[in-house]
């Protein structure tokens, strides 16, 4: 009897051994990072303040002072994974992720830390963050999501540049009172925020002030009558152009809903814009092919960036991820 019973217990552990052997390790945080893991090099994930969504294209670097003074660096793939895979040296270090204006930075030892992902949230302040509301878009509603305060703005808070020194970002909500994109000191004072280092993204008919402040940025559809082109209501299917957008999204292609009518048209973009997004639309009085959906552009040390569509309530989690990638759009000289 007691020889069966050995039997059945080695059987049991050898079966525990071998599922152990199969499964998928995932990370301590409950992220969505894939669970990927590297016990040989110091290695994790960097996520959003909600510990959940993971981010690409962070710069992680490690730093080591004293007599052990050197740097190394690596940055994170579409999963939010980054691995160094130089040989470090033994000891305490800084570990530090930087992606635009958002920061995380936590102690390491190594190799001491090789054997669990070093995870990271990064983390800005709420008053680095100016939106400013809108009738038909709620970007902040993603912001909220991803664990991030901001500051509340009017448009008329453009015109003084007390109210945008302090920022790093600027989010302009479809719908605003989009009157104040023609005040010579809005015009300015959002060149010099960008100029030096700021990101600015606008949505649909936010257009104004892009045609305002970098009129030679973005060609939109019959710009000259005075108001673009508009968008009929319907899906269009948007061709990924960037590269680093299909491997976060993990498709070369997303479906975007526009549930209202008079969304604003692109029809081409100038030199030094980039199109992330294009495709094939409808609008009152015809059709385009390859119209620039979604579209950004450096000027001075930072960027702006600017969709045609925007954060409604029915719109999908593909389409969210898009944004959240955008919002994460940051330049690399940041202010």
């Amino acid at each position: 009897m007691r020889k069966h019973i050995l039997v059945i217990l080695a059987a049991l552990s050898l079966t525990a051994a071998l599922l152990g052997a199969c499964s998928t390790s995932t990370d301590a945080g409950g992220g969505s990072g894939g669970g990927k893991d590297d016990p040989d090099h110091l290695s994790g994930y960097v996520y959003a303040a909600d510990g959940e969504t993971p981010i690409a294209g962070v710069d992680v670097e490690l730093t080591y002072t004293g007599v052990l003074a050197a740097d190394y660096a690596t940055t994170t793939d579409a999963s939010g994974w980054y691995v160094f895979e130089d040989d470090l040296p033994d000891g305490p270090a800084r570990l530090v992720a930087s992606k635009g204006g958002f920061q995380a930075a936590v102690d390491v030892n190594v190799p001491e830390d090789f054997e669990d992902n070093v995870e990271l949230e990064l983390e800005i302040d709420g008053s680095e963050i100016g939106v400013i509301p809108g009738d038909y878009d709620e970007i902040e509603a993603i912001l909220s999501d991803l664990g991030y305060n901001y500051t509340t703005l009017g448009d008329e808070d453009l015109a003084d540049w007390s109210n945008l020194s302090g920022l790093r970002m600027l989010f302009l909500n479809c719908g605003s009172d989009t009157s104040w994109a023609y005040n010579t000191s809005v015009i300015a004072n959002l060149r010099r925020f960008v100029d030096e280092g700021g990101f600015l993204y606008a949505s649909d008919w936010e257009w104004e002030y892009i045609e305002a402040a970098w009129p030679d940025a973005v060609e939109f559809l019959n710009e000259d009558g005075g108001y673009p082109d508009q968008g009929d209501v319907g899906t269009v299917t948007g061709e990924i152009l960037r590269q680093e957008l299909e491997d976060y999204l993990g498709a070369s292609t997303v479906d975007i809903y526009y549930d209202l009518p008079y969304w604003v048209v692109i029809e081409d973009v100038g030199a030094g814009t980039e199109t992330l997004i294009q495709g094939d639309v409808t609008y009152y009085g015809g059709s385009l092919e390859d119209s620039p959906l979604m579209v950004d552009f450096a000027y001075g040390d930072g960027k702006v960036g600017y969709t045609t569509f925007h954060n409604e309530p029915q719109l999908d989690d593909t389409v969210r991820t898009v944004l959240v990638y955008f919002i994460f759009n940051q330049p690399e000289t940041a202010r």
